[in-house]
């Protein structure tokens, strides 16, 4: 790209070195570092322009600016030309990296007032030279001509982008290099994954890395009972724990994983973490570099590796690749020594970490409710709690009576309706007796005639007739006798103390009625019991003597307690569902406005069970009807 650039500017190449234009252009695909690229630089740039002094200047954000290279190296200048390149360096870059417009003065002066300013030849460079420094400027001290200058500008706008390229060159195959890394580091993750034992997966990672790296040796240790075991060692197949060397390294692993963080020697700048056993260590083996890694799973370190070097430190890029490699490694490794250790101690790890899980504080809320459901079931699988079943109750009277029609007639007069109080012998129903007193009258008339005949028929010797006329006057002297006895029932009298439970007369006044016609139904108060139907369900709980309570339908807050005296031997059929009939006796007095019929919910005594079985017992027992479990 610099080739055909300078091509379309108008310098006579006689003018420019063809060695150093070449070699300018060669550097826009130079490999080596910035320290190494820009002295090369510098000395092509300034051969090509034929300037007296090229400097480097780097901005640092601890130091400020300094004199990072020039050209020629053994150049030196008045004391003002370092003050004065400084000053301006600053007016030109700006607070946010921009370049800034600077006029002329001093020793620029010469290139100020070639028309293009100064910027022309300060120019702002990011991070080209070091990672520590926010721009590079560079500075031109000429001493040309003017005509020569301006020919000269144009050369230096197009050789300032040499550098650009250069950085672009260097972040390409920074990425490709990543990129390599990171594929081999992921093969060696999978050829890890391959392997079945642990001690041979182990072996295998510590030597690749001793190989891929140039370490001495690389050492794994493995937690174990909360202490670091030497492991695996890299290029060896057997070790004895117990030598000194060993159990030096694993006093540097227990280093590392107490402070759970990475040490590495020699010790950075700024660095804090504890490193004793690490100088003991390396002193002890003449090991002038270490690195110890955590690999950690699940956020716990579960193991440590140790790389030891004696020629060359480890760098950022290394240490960023073996820490991609172990991070790989970890879940596998840990697999693998998980499934070869003895299942009874697997199974206290997994204990251990369950109970590690559930005192830990993640999830606190959840935690927090499942114990108290604990805690709950519990608690309700000891307490005590009175079990009761339910029945459905019916309020009944011992004596009830039943008053019929005492003839064919017709309702004239109803006296009492239902949930009415009635006293033995008060009168509750009238029938009509009209017709009645004409038959009493006939009937009285025809026994007078008949009486009179037979006393005719005597008279006169007439023994037959007088036989026939009395048998004619008993008769009708019988009719007689029944329709007065109908007319003394005609008032139906209550034949005891009690209360109307059946009986709507009123709406039917002056209706016809048949002899045996049920008009009223009587009950008696003070003789009444408790009729409980319990499902089949739960009469094994029931028995004779069991106490209960009954609450009325229309007084729920009134309690009445009663007594079971017998419980029918048959089961009932009603509504689809089975039942059994038991007889209750009211324990107290008996209140003034209970009437039979009335009905409620009785609740009965069945014991004390654990409260969780009363509240769980009839699920159990349809998952048992429907499972037949």
């Amino acid at each position: 790209m610099i080739n055909h650039q300078m091509e379309a500017v108008a310098i006579p190449v006689e003018r420019v070195a063809q060695k150093s234009l070449d070699a300018l252009a060669d550097l826009g695909r130079f490999e080596g570092t910035p320290a190494e690229f820009w002295p090369l630089y510098l000395t092509a740039l300034s051969q090509c322009l034929s300037v007296r002094r090229c400097l480097l200047l780097l901005r640092s954000p601890q130091s400020g600016w300094r004199a990072a290279c020039q050209w020629p190296a053994n150049a030196s200048g008045p004391v003002t030309d370092a003050a004065n390149i400084l000053r301006l360096a600053d007016a030109v870059i700006a607070p946010d990296g921009a370049r800034g417009a600077v006029g002329a003065g001093g020793v620029l002066g010469q290139v100020a007032q070639a028309g293009a300013g100064l910027g022309a030849s300060l120019r702002s460079l990011p991070a080209l030279a070091a990672a520590d420094t926010d721009a590079a400027v560079l500075v031109l001290l000429c001493e040309l001509e003017d005509a020569e200058l301006l020919a000269k500008m144009a050369l230096l706008r197009l050789a300032l982008e040499t550098p650009e390229q250069y950085a672009l060159e260097r972040r390409l195959h920074g990425v490709a290099g990543n990129a390599e890394r990171l594929h081999e580091a992921t093969g060696l993750a999978i050829r890890l994954g391959d392997e079945e034992r642990f001690l041979k997966a182990a072996m295998m990672l510590c030597s690749e890395l001793a190989a891929r790296f140039g370490c001495d040796r690389v050492s794994l240790g493995w937690l174990e009972d909360d202490l670091v075991r030497l492991r695996a060692v890299s290029n060896i197949e057997k070790f004895d724990r117990s030598m000194a060397t060993a159990q030096a390294l694993e006093d540097v692993m227990e280093e590392a994983l107490d402070q759970d963080c990475e040490i590495l020697l020699p010790v950075p700048a700024g660095h804090t973490a504890v490193v004793r056993s690490h100088l003991d260590y390396a002193r002890s083996q003449g090991v002038a570099y270490l690195l110890s890694l955590p690999l950690r799973l699940g956020g716990q370190v579960q193991a440590v590796l140790t790389a030891e070097r004696r020629l060359a430190p480890f760098d950022e890029a290394q240490r960023w690749e073996m820490r991609l490699i172990c991070e790989l490694s970890a879940s596998r490794l840990a697999t693998l020594q998980q499934r070869e250790r003895w299942v009874l101690a697997r199974w206290a790890d997994a204990a251990r970490s369950s109970l590690g899980r559930l005192w830990g504080v993640d999830h606190s809320l959840a935690k927090l409710a499942a114990l108290s459901t604990v805690a709950a079931l519990l608690i309700a699988a000891v307490l005590p709690w009175s079990y009761r079943i339910d029945a459905v109750a019916t309020l009944r009277s011992d004596d009830l009576v039943f008053v019929p029609a005492p003839f064919d007639g017709f309702l004239r007069e109803v006296h009492v309706q239902i949930g009415d109080a009635v006293t033995q012998g008060a009168v509750t129903v009238g029938l009509d007796t009209r017709e009645l007193l004409l038959e009493e009258s006939m009937a009285a008339a025809e026994v007078g005639r008949f009486s009179r005949e037979a006393e005719k028929a005597r008279a006169v010797g007439q023994l037959a007739d007088m036989q026939i006329a009395l048998a004619r006057q008993y008769q009708f002297a019988a009719r007689l006798d029944l329709v007065r006895d109908q007319l003394a029932h005609a008032q139906l009298r209550a034949p005891m103390t009690g209360v109307v439970v059946e009986g709507e007369l009123k709406k039917n006044l002056g209706g016809p009625v048949k002899k045996g016609d049920l008009l009223l139904k009587i009950a008696r108060l003070d003789s009444t019991y408790i009729e409980l139907e319990i499902d089949q369900t739960d009469i094994h709980e029931a028995a004779p003597g069991r106490r209960g309570e009954l609450a009325f339908v229309g007084r729920p807050d009134l309690k009445v307690e009663l007594v079971i005296e017998r419980i029918e031997p048959m089961s009932t059929m009603k509504y689809g569902r089975n039942y059994f009939l038991a007889r209750a006796r009211v324990e107290g007095e008996v209140q003034s406005w209970w009437r039979p019929g009335i009905g409620g919910t009785a609740k009965i005594d069945a014991g004390d069970r654990s409260l969780l079985w009363v509240l769980t017992h009839r699920t159990l027992r349809f998952l048992q009807r429907v499972l037949w479990l």
